[in-house]
């Protein structure tokens, strides 16, 4: 109640944002992503959390049960590893040749006078006694690797380059008790599984000889539990049983490997995963991976004897190329197809057991505000396109026969005209070429219109209805299946004609586009992502065209998204979402802020971070408190206003002190304060200061840390 108080109490100085019609920086926020790739997970041992580095840079911590987006960029790169160094408070990322340090607050790219190449499917462990990152093998250009290197948070050495034989996606722990970092199994050349074992002291890498040792095995999850001085392994491929994963647990004390009976229903068959040791529970955490058909998100602990579920999270859409969306108006939400159908709803994936009817990619997808349609598309590898048409029933995609259907295509757009009661298609591509025509649709059936003018042929536009103007919006395209012939021209359709805009300014000619209308705005939104039509995801740009110009929208951190993308409103929400099949991203016009002012008056002051982006129904927001006294605590104080008040040798940077709290700090110096935003539109641009106080040995007996400021964004 005292942080709803508070954020009230700031709403009052400043004006509420009902209706945004001048275009600020705005935020694309990520509320769901694929699954990272695998190692790109760390367990925090002085704030507790688990730190996950998602393919689009984002940083995720699990804070309990909640999984956290933590603002800021992280690198981003497909194919690395983190590995939390506990001595220092750091967590490593390393990738694509490049060297990362995360603090708990933000990312630094390191540049050692030396480092490992470029590569990927590495084994990565940390050797606490000896404060060094060691990495072996992994996939370079010129094939499989067998050297190994140090990290000791300067630069990179390499220490040898003979050892165990060249591998990849080896499980490599290490042995606290014994000062030895293991590893075991892996690929090796010609694709063969290696189940031998190795030892690393720091100088030379000894093969051992244990007594029971696991099936050979390549990507497995391999950890130490440090309560009971063992080297754990989980799964892996194995090419046992029907699917070829494993899902056995062996365990190994330095002289022998032992099977071990498990308990509970665990993480079953999977590899590519991580096990983690998490010291508030005492236990490993088995994080991510695969099964035999998809991602794994879902989270369990394991004690030596019996796994327990630790963290349910919830499921994801299938990360297809290709995928489409639009609003569900039968039960709220938006429909995602990509082969098999998902509903988002309240910031959550739910499969709907619909069947299948064909595999297809980019088809047209749009609602009438009481049904929601998809037509055409084509397979996968961009062979056969379809004409038929279906009709989501709430539980099925219906299939519907109307008279005479367009023809056959994919990568085609339609939007519905509510003005004249008719979804507009136009365009696509067949099989054979880029296409030109105009369809609409009643409800009952499909008529061509045959008009003069028209924007010419092209697939992979992107088409909205602007209400207030009572026009469809069409922008971009390309005349060929990829971004070759891409197009940047802007049409409108009247309901009987098309014309073309020429604005002042408009975005690039990149290939594809994604258009819908924002109410909280009142102008066509465009999302586009520059990638020559690969399936990488790159930088989104976002525009919008209040019928004359296009303006570029500042987006305050960078996101990406796949080539092929949808952008919704999902059916009863205010805001835009981009769907792209690997990310939900939710397009907020006015950006949440977070900035440090001024500066720390000691080296000993306390840094501030917050938790994650301040916005409103931000729930999970919080500020974080790093460099505490260990076991001490520090005094939080919040504020408004902005102030340079001098405090003995500090200063004080609030104004208006409001609150305060006093936090007692764990053993690493480590604290956080939940400050909750309530849902309620009154508080965008609500601005806030933080600023923490501890003592210390030396005069003035305190310090101060720098200030954060934070503004509310919606």
């Amino acid at each position: 109640m005292a942080t709803v108080r508070l954020l009230a109490v700031a709403a009052l100085a400043l004006p509420a944002v009902a209706l945004i019609t001048q275009i600020a920086p705005a935020a694309l926020l990520l509320r769901d992503a694929v699954v990272p790739a695998p190692h790109h997970t760390a367990f925090d041992t002085e704030r507790g959390r688990l730190v996950r580095l998602g393919r689009a840079g984002e940083t995720r911590e699990l804070d309990g049960a909640t999984w956290l987006v933590r603002p800021g960029p992280g690198p981003r790169f497909e194919a690395g590893a983190l590995v939390h160094r506990w001595s220092r408070g750091l967590t490593l990322a390393f990738g694509g040749g490049q060297t990362f340090e995360f603090d708990g607050r933000t990312w630094e790219r390191r540049t050692p006078a030396s480092s490992p190449p470029a590569k990927r499917l590495f084994a990565c462990a940390y050797d606490l006694l000896r404060d060094r990152v060691v990495l072996f093998g992994g996939v370079e250009v010129s094939g499989l690797a067998g050297d190994t290197w140090e990290w000791d948070g300067v630069t990179w050495t390499q220490r040898t380059t003979t050892g165990p034989p060249a591998r990849r996606d080896a499980g490599f722990a290490f042995d606290l008790a014994r000062g030895r970092a293991v590893l075991f199994g892996g690929m090796g050349l010609l694709g063969v599984l290696l189940g031998d074992t190795w030892e690393w002291d720091g100088t030379l890498w000894t093969q051992t000889a244990p007594a029971n040792p696991p099936a050979p095995r390549t990507g497995p999850a391999v950890g130490y539990d440090p309560t009971r001085a063992r080297i754990v392994m989980h799964g892996g491929l194995d090419l046992s049983g029907s699917t070829g994963v494993a899902a056995d647990v062996f365990e190994y004390d330095g002289v022998t490997w032992q099977l071990v009976p498990t308990a509970g229903t665990g993480p079953g068959a999977r590899f590519d995963h991580d096990l983690l040791f998490d010291d508030r529970r005492g236990e490993l955490l088995a994080v991510g991976g695969e099964d035999a058909v998809t991602h794994q998100r879902d989270i369990y602990s394991w004690n030596g004897t019996r796994w327990l579920l630790a963290a349910p999270v919830p499921r994801q859409a299938d990360a297809v190329y290709g995928s489409r969306a639009v609003a569900e108006p039968l039960q709220g939400g938006a429909l995602l197809y990509a082969g098999s159908t998902w509903r988002w709803s309240n910031g959550s994936w739910t499969l709907l057991p619909t069947p299948s009817f064909g595999l297809r990619v980019n088809p047209a997808m749009w609602s009438d505000g009481s049904n929601a349609f998809l037509f055409g598309g084509n397979d996968l590898l961009g062979g056969w396109v379809s004409q038929d048409m279906r009709r989501w029933n709430g539980t099925d995609w219906q299939l519907v026969l109307p008279a005479t259907p367009p023809p056959s295509r994919t990568n085609a757009a339609v939007a519905y005209d509510a003005a004249r009661g008719e979804a507009v298609l136009f365009g696509g591509r067949s099989a054979a070429a880029a296409l030109d025509d105009t369809w609409v649709y009643d409800g009952t059936n499909w008529q061509q219109r045959l008009v003069a003018v028209r924007p010419p042929a092209r697939s992979t536009h992107g088409m909205a209805f602007d209400p207030i103007r009572a026009r469809l919006v069409l922008f971009g395209g390309a005349t060929a299946s990829s971004a070759s012939g891409a197009r940047n021209d802007t049409w409108e359709w009247n309901g009987s004609a098309w014309s073309q805009v020429n604005p002042p300014t408009r975005p690039p000619a990149y290939g594809a586009a994604a258009l819908a209308f924002d109410p909280r705005s009142a102008r066509t939104v465009l999302t586009t992502a520059p990638s020559s039509g690969s399936v990488a995801p790159t930088p989104v740009e976002v525009w919008t065209f209040d019928g004359a110009s296009w303006t570029a929208l500042p987006i305050h951190e960078q996101r990406v998204a796949t080539f092929v993308h949808s952008l919704v409103q999902p059916a009863g929400g205010a805001s835009l979402f981009l769907f792209d099949g690997s990310s939900a991203q939710e397009l907020l016009l006015a950006a949440p802020v977070l900035e440090d002012v001024g500066s720390a008056c000691s080296p000993a002051a306390p840094r501030l971070s917050a938790r994650s982006w301040p916005e409103v129904g931000g729930s999970e927001f919080g500020v974080e408190v790093l460099a505490a006294p260990p076991a001490g605590a520090c005094l939080l104080a919040i504020g408004v206003g902005n102030a340079a008040t001098p405090v003995g040798s500090c200063t004080l940077y609030l104004g208006q002190v409001v609150t305060q709290a006093l936090l007692p700090a764990n053993t690493a110096g480590f604290c956080s304060h939940p400050v909750p935003i309530p849902p309620q539109a009154a508080l965008v641009g609500v601005e806030l200061r933080f600023q923490a106080g501890v003592l210390q040995s030396g005069p003035p007996g305190f310090t101060l840390s720098a200030g954060l400021r934070i503004v509310v964004g919606g």
